[in-house]
């Protein structure tokens, strides 16, 4: 009896037909025995293993029954369901087959779960044999939940394929690496798709998402997909919402790389829509294209649109009847590569009107250019908006074209997503963002930013912005540096640094977040947008081998160096430990098992440098015995800048930034 009570915990509640059990030694042949064998509610528990449905049947590999459930005991990572044949490397179509289980989703009670969920080729060009090489499902609402969906292939939904009413539940899920001419992960049609990643699928259509007459997409991180057109989401037709999405460096070789809609009009809320990339075409962040459509408008409200690029309309490109409205969003760091582009919107001269309102829209890019190009005889209504820039002789540099953009507002727009409330403090890490850096050697090199402040809007992901500058590009370039999750108050991007050739392109260096630098000593100065008391230094390549380390010899551990006050005004004290040096021709190890010794440290020079690598003054030179020191050093007769103490001691040496302030 116990046993019976714990596994029906691991059951839907609404479930009360049988569990039967499919343990590792039994086949794929085993999972469809008991799948036939069951009645309406009953559900198939698959233990640990990789069960291969090419065995059950090359064409439609194991096939679903209404109403059953089909669950693995342990999970995805542990149950493996393949398309592949046991005994050769043949696949079949498809690795799970759904036909005319039900759609309606209220009453269907088709379950599948906790399955890796792979190597299913719907290769042929020939009707159900070209659609879902993971899962295809016709007449037939299926819940897939927590599944990993990878290294399918199909013309039509690499990883899930729903036709005919189909109308899947897709939640909790992993989906990966598929491929297909229309959807590479999925391509369905009224699907709900939520709590999921999507990413690393390729399409000519779609790269994550195809998608006809989709109920909602929400909550999903969809990432790193590629293709055509649509590279993130592609929307053929009707579409209720687009909800609290992550959407994020997606790639498309013409338009649309973070989404492409055509004939759609959907209402897109809450979305960070970010870095993605149409090099070759138009639409970085959204193309809208409603050909078909002229009656109604797409809505995107409370979004967040940063650091895309294409050549036109990096944020949102318009074109054929397309009617836009965008309220309440933050649209920063766009950038359009095309001299003729816009950062934020762009209209052809066959698109309907465009009105923004009540949202914050800047630094698409810093430098001056057109952030909004209109390219139709409608006056685009404007009004409402922060534009960072307040005098209306300004702001209409940025706009090309009819508009109406008074009023203005004179500070970020209330409830919608923007920079943070406050700045903390600006830091620069290896790129694990585990240990802070304050020096680059390599050219190029990056730089990866962080700024710690006071979240604006706790219900969006958002940006902070960063100013960059160097002795190159003194008025500098923007970067947005995106919110981790929503109200961490943690903002984290990354940026080139490169010597400069000669022939710089500032505008392009913004777009591309790279910033140059002489070949000379240099500094990259870090600013907070918001608060520029919030600074930071990075030096970077030749300062003559001047640098801040604190990795020794790993014999000399006791070897350190610590300033005291740090930035500091006038003075302050330095302490130095000196190590215990082994005498000529005695054992590293046991030398320094011994707890104390009168043998000499050696001799001892401590130098301050300043930032060109010259020596400005010598504190310590003189032979001293192993143990701790402290000395002040004085900045009275030295300029405010950055200085390096640096201590050697016999082959060892170590080296400590100083910030003297005045």
């Amino acid at each position: 009896m116990k046993k019976i009570i714990i596994m029906l915990l691991l059951v839907p509640t609404f479930l009360m037909g049988k569990i039967r059990d499919v343990f590792r030694s039994d086949s794929a042949q085993g999972i469809q025995d008991s799948i036939y064998a069951s009645s309406y509610y009953d559900t198939v528990m698959v233990n640990n293993g990789t069960y291969y449905a090419g065995d059950v049947s090359f064409f439609r590999g194991i096939t679903m029954k209404k109403n059953v459930t089909l669950m693995s005991v342990n999970g995805a990572q542990s149950c493996t369901l393949s398309g592949f044949n046991n005994t050769s490397a043949c696949s079949s179509y498809h690795v799970i087959y759904c036909y005319n289980l039900g759609t309606d989703t209220s009453s269907n009670a088709t379950v599948i779960k906790g399955f890796t969920i792979t190597d299913g080729n719907a290769k042929e060009d020939n009707g159900e044999y070209s659609y879902g090489g993971g899962i295809y499902c016709n007449y037939s609402s299926p819940i897939i939940d927590s599944c990993i969906i990878t290294n399918n292939f199909a013309v039509y939904g690499g990883g899930i394929f729903g036709c005919n009413s189909s109308a899947s539940i897709i939640q909790n899920c992993v989906i990966k690496n598929n491929i297909a001419t229309y959807g590479g992960g999925v391509r369905n049609g009224a699907l709900s798709l939520k709590n999921s990643i999507i990413k690393d699928n390729f399409a000519n259509y779609g790269g994550g998402i195809y998608s006809e007459h989709t109920n909602s997409i929400i909550q999903n991180t969809i990432t790193n997909n590629s293709a055509d057109y649509g590279g993130g989401i592609y929307i053929n037709g009707h579409i209720n919402s687009i909800i609290q999405n992550t959407i994020t460096n997606n790639s498309a070789k013409y338009n649309g790389a973070g989404i492409y809609m055509y004939h759609s009009t959907p209402t897109i809320t809450n979305n960070m829509i970010a870095s993605n990339c149409a090099n070759y075409g138009c639409g970085g962040g959204i193309f809208i294209d409603n050909y078909y459509n002229s009656s109604t408008k797409t809505k995107i409200k409370n979004c967040v649109l940063a650091l895309n690029r294409s050549k036109r309309g990096s944020a949102v490109f318009n074109i054929n009847n397309s009617k836009t409205f965008i309220d309440s969003c933050f649209i920063v760091d766009n950038g359009d590569i095309a001299s003729t582009g816009a950062g934020t919107v762009y209209l052809t001269a066959d698109a309907d009107t465009t009105t923004i309102s009540y949202s914050n829209l800047y630094y698409n890019t810093l430098q001056s250019e057109i952030e909004i190009f209109n390219n139709t005889i409608i006056p685009l209504p404007l009004k409402n908006n922060f534009w960072w820039d307040t005098a209306a002789t300004e702001i209409a540099k940025h706009i090309e074209g009819q508009s109406v953009y008074t009023p203005v507002m004179y500070n970020f727009v209330p409830g919608a997503p923007g920079e943070p409330l406050e700045i903390d403090s600006i830091r620069n890490y290896d790129e694990t963002y585990s240990f802070i850096v304050d020096s680059l050697e390599n050219n190029p090199d990056t730089m990866y930013l962080r700024i710690y402040g006071q979240d604006k809007n706790m219900k969006f992901r958002e940006a902070a912005i960063a100013i960059i500058k160097t002795n190159c590009y003194p008025t500098g370039i923007a970067t947005a540096l995106l919110e981790t999750d929503t109200n961490s108050g943690i903002y984290q991007g990354k940026v080139i640094v490169k010597t400069s050739a000669g022939n710089d392109t500032i505008q392009l260096d913004d777009i591309y977040n790279i910033v140059k630098t002489d070949t000379g000593n240099s500094i990259v100065m870090i600013t907070a947008n918001t608060d520029t008391s919030q600074k930071l230094m990075v030096f970077y390549k030749g300062i003559y081998g001047i640098e801040e380390s604190s990795i020794l010899d790993f014999r000399f551990r006791n070897v350190d160096l610590k300033i005291g006050k740090n930035p500091f005004s006038k003075s302050t004290v330095i302490t130095y430990s000196i190590p215990r040096l082994p005498a000529v021709g005695e054992n590293n190890d046991y030398a320094l098992s011994r707890t104390k010794s009168t043998v000499s440290g050696g001799n001892i020079r401590l130098t301050i440098y300043d930032i060109t690598g010259r020596p400005v003054k010598t504190l310590v030179n003189e032979q001293k015995p192993a143990g701790t020191y402290s000395i002040t050093f004085s900045g009275k007769d030295l300029s405010s800048g950055i200085y390096f103490a640096k201590l050697i001691v016999g082959n060892l040496k170590t080296t400590k930034k100083l910030v003297l302030m005045k």
